[in-house]
């Protein structure tokens, strides 16, 4: 495991090493956490992202984390969060997917937007981020 404090340190550490999951907040300081998923796909486009936010100043968490599904993160996490939703989470990154490169270019299925957005969200009213058997 490697934890770093800015999406600019991130990228420095996909130049270092191989990582079978990124987890990133949305909002980070010196590099946002989507830049550093962009990079991050195209760096090691086999990977998994797990996407976490609550929001900043002007976005709210459930914006950020609809963005970071069209980014590329096979999950999302609204914080705040306990563990067993972060355990949760980190399974359904995992989670091989339906969707390869080569399916998706032949039947023209797009992974990403909300119909194919799997997330969590703390707040069990919020339909789209319900996790399951929580």
């Amino acid at each position: 495991m490697t934890c770093v404090a800015s999406g600019n340190a991130g990228v420095q550490q996909l130049e270092q090493r191989a990582f079978d999951l990124l987890i990133a907040d949305v909002l980070m300081p010196n590099g946002n956490g989507l830049m550093l998923m962009r990079a991050f796909s195209r760096a090691q486009p086999l990977a998994r992202i797990l996407a976490v936010s609550g929001g900043g100043n002007h976005l709210p968490g459930g914006l950020c984390l609809k963005i970071a599904s069209r980014f590329g993160a096979d999950a999302v996490l609204g914080k705040p969060f306990n563990r067993d939703q972060l355990m949760a989470a980190v399974a359904l990154a995992l989670q091989p997917t339906e969707f390869s490169y080569e399916n998706e270019h032949a039947t023209g299925i797009q992974r990403d937007g909300e119909a194919s957005c799997r997330g969590f969200r703390s707040d069990p009213s919020d339909e789209m981020y319900r996790v399951p058997g929580l």
